[in-house]
């Protein structure tokens, strides 16, 4: 019964880490250099809208404090 059962054990484990490597392979196709300069201009682009935008903010504030 044990001898029975070893196998399952091995075969289970060697599709898990067969699927992983897959997995990993799928991924490594998916994610080029090109998308991944792509997300990080487009983050930076955000980050740059954001600081700009509080510096408006922040130029508005000092005006109205200011002129009051």
């Amino acid at each position: 019964m044990l001898a029975s059962r070893n196998p399952r054990k091995e075969h289970g484990t060697a599709e898990f880490w067969s699927f992983w490597d897959d997995l990993k392979e799928r991924a490594g196709r998916k994610i080029t250099n090109e998308k991944i300069a792509r997300n990080g201009l487009a983050f930076a682009g955000a980050v740059s809208v954001c600081y700009v935008a509080v510096r408006i903010v922040q130029g508005v504030q000092n005006y109205v404090v200011s002129a009051y």
